[in-house]
This record gives C-alpha cells, sequence and structure tokens, in this order.
C-alpha cells in the first residue's frame, strides 16, 4: 500500500491498525504524512518489515499487549511529538512479551525517542540505527513490568551533547511496574548529554541492570546513576569505553550491589 495525506487529525488511531489477530504479516508498505502510522494490539505472532513511514504527527509503529513479534528493516523518518518505535500499555493492561526490533532506521522524533519500550518483557532491541534526540529508553513509566530486556548492538546518535538533557540508552522505573534483568551490551553512542542513564523515580523494582561493551563518543557524561525513590539494586557497569565523554559518573541516592564497588573510578570501565 501507498497511504499518503489519508488520514484526518483524531479520526482514526493508526493508518494502519491490527486488532486482536495473529499471524499478520505487514511487509513494504509506504505510509507519508498521516496523524498516525502502524498501530497493533492483543496480537501474536506477527512481523511488521520493511515499510517506509514519514508521520506527522505521533508514533510511527506502536504496539501493546503482544506477543512474540518481530519489528524490523523499516524506515522510519519524522514525528512531531511522540516516538519512532513505541511498545505500550494502552489501551491494553498487560506488557507485552517477546518483541524482536531488529535493523530499523529511526530519524528526526522532533519531541520523542528512537525506540520506547515502556511495557515488555523477554524483549530485543538489536542492530538498530537511530539518529534522535532521544535514543532507546527501556523501563515502565505505568503500572506493568518491563523485565528481561537487551539493547544490543545498536548505533545511536544524538543531536549533540550540548542538547540539555538528551540520552543515548535510559533504562528507568517511574511508576510501580518492575523494571528487572535488563542488559545494555555492545551499542555505540554518541552526541549526547548522557551516553547512559539510569534512573528509578517510584515505588516499582529496579535490579539488576548490566552494562557492558559499549561505546561512548562525543558525550558531556558517560552515566547518571540514581534514585529519588528507594533503592537500585544490583547495577553491573564493565568494560565499556567511556572515554570519549567530557565527565564519568554522575551518581546520587541508593545504590545497593554495584560492580564495581568503585564505580566511576575502577579500571574495569574506561571512563
Amino acid at each position: 500500500c501507498h497511504i499518503e495525506n489519508d488520514i484526518a487529525a483524531g479520526t482514526m488511531r493508526s493508518t494502519l491498525s491490527i486488532n486482536e489477530c495473529s499471524d499478520i504479516t505487514v511487509d513494504n508498505n509506504v505510509i507519508v504524512e498521516n496523524r498516525y502510522g502502524i498501530g497493533m494490539g492483543s496480537s501474536y505472532n506477527c512481523t511488521i518489515t520493511r515499510n517506509t513511514i514519514n508521520n506527522a504527527y505521533t508514533s510511527n509503529i506502536m504496539m501493546w499487549g503482544c506477543n512474540d513479534t518481530t519489528i524490523s528493516f523499516n524506515k522510519i523518518a519524522y514525528s512531531v511529538d511522540d516516538n519512532g518505535i513505541y511498545i505500550g500499555d494502552k489501551p491494553s493492561t498487560r506488557s507485552s512479551y517477546r518483541i524482536s526490533i531488529i535493523g530499523n532506521h529511526i530519524s528526526n522524533m522532533v519531541a520523542g525517542v528512537g525506540i520506547k519500550l515502556n511495557t515488555g518483557i523477554g524483549c530485543s532491541i538489536l542492530g538498530n540505527t537511530i539518529n534522535n534526540v532521544h535514543g532507546i529508553v527501556i523501563g515502565s513509566s505505568v503500572a506493568f513490568n518491563s523485565s528481561q530486556n537487551m539493547a544490543t548492538g545498536n548505533t545511536i546518535v544524538g543531536n549533540g551533547k550540548g542538547v540539555a538533557g538528551s540520552i543515548g540508552i535510559y533504562v528507568t522505573s517511574e511508576s510501580t511496574g518492575s523494571v528487572e534483568h535488563n542488559t545494555i551490551t555492545g551499542n555505540t553512542i554518541s552526541d549526547y548529554y548522557y551516553a547512559t542513564y539510569i534512573y528509578k523515580g517510584s515505588s516499582g523494582l529496579m535490579t539488576s541492570t548490566v552494562v557492558s561493551s559499549n561505546i561512548a563518543l562525543r558525550c558531556d557524561t558517560a552515566m547518571a546513576l540514581g534514585s529519588d525513590s528507594g533503592a537500585i539494586n544490583q547495577v553491573t557497569v564493565m568494560v565499556n569505553d567511556f572515554s570519549g565523554c567530557d565527565n564519568g559518573l554522575n551518581d546520587w541516592g541508593t545504590i545497593n550491589n554495584r560492580l564495581p564497588s568503585n564505580l566511576g573510578s575502577d579500571a574495569l570501565n574506561q571512563w
């Protein structure tokens, strides 16, 4: 399909909307200058691949309450007010399971995130190229869990280290949902204020975050690690090259069981 200037504001949630389906493939469509892109809810064993999406307003690919689905090799080029790929909670009432986000090219989400995994369990973010003000978010701002996920082998480029608050990879717990056993490894992150940011801001559990074998270039701060609500538990940061950043570790609040214990001045990472 080639869909252009087709959906007026507020008339539909998505240009292509797939709900309560299985074994659906959305392949090689062009969606240009519409209000929404591709939406998928409460579906499983589906594939969204090789689509070109250039939208005027909100998330280009949205997913909620799905299982065992792949989002791969899509070209996503513009959004005024939201995200490139968003795995979220609404209108579902549960997390998405085993979503694979592979090899997508995402750029210029003006006020959003390249890939936002807000409620995912056992999801993989692999080999994507992101050029955006914020790169990847793994976490929860709702009451559903976001755990056992990994972001590996992505190339993430921001709009410059002078863009205050911009983040390459952000792991966050900001509600009652648990954010546990998430891994950030083998990524190249450049041109952000914060290369990596691990944050707990609410009562949800935040346990076992691993940041390893990443390279950060031309960033102001290599890592922010902090809690404003309870303790972050079990943070492992090893074999990263943060030497391309102006500053190393910025930490605050209660951080239990950090490895290495002298994180920020250790020899296991290049600060």
